[in-house]
């Protein structure tokens, strides 16, 4: 199916992986520190899946639109993912909630 832009939907879908790092991925917004805009088509999104069982995060990857699979270098984990947010800044970093300013209680 193609679009009004020439690019086609799904067109990537039988290409293999491409490796990649976190670092080298920009956020596709403010709001999830889990969703990557894709590289490729620069559409879709990266939506780090979880595994079914153990709920840890999936080394591969898949675009919503062009279906290009990828493959992250950096081991994805909780803790790697902060990192790289801290590291660039994220908004959603910078946003308070109620919960982080509560008062502790003296017991």
């Amino acid at each position: 199916m193609e679009e009004a832009d020439g690019s086609e939907i799904a067109q990537n879908i039988y290409k293999d992986p491409i490796e990649i790092s976190f670092e080298e991925l920009t956020y596709f917004d403010d709001e999830s520190l889990y969703r990557w805009l894709c590289p490729v088509c620069e559409t879709g999104v990266l939506l780090m899946s979880r595994e079914g069982t153990t709920f840890s995060l999936r080394n591969t990857d898949r675009c919503t639109y062009c279906g290009q699979a990828f493959t992250y270098l950096d081991e994805c984990t909780e803790e790697n993912i902060l990192r790289v947010a801290v590291a660039k800044r994220h908004p959603a970093l910078q946003k308070s909630s109620p919960k982080n300013n509560r008062l502790p209680r003296n017991h």
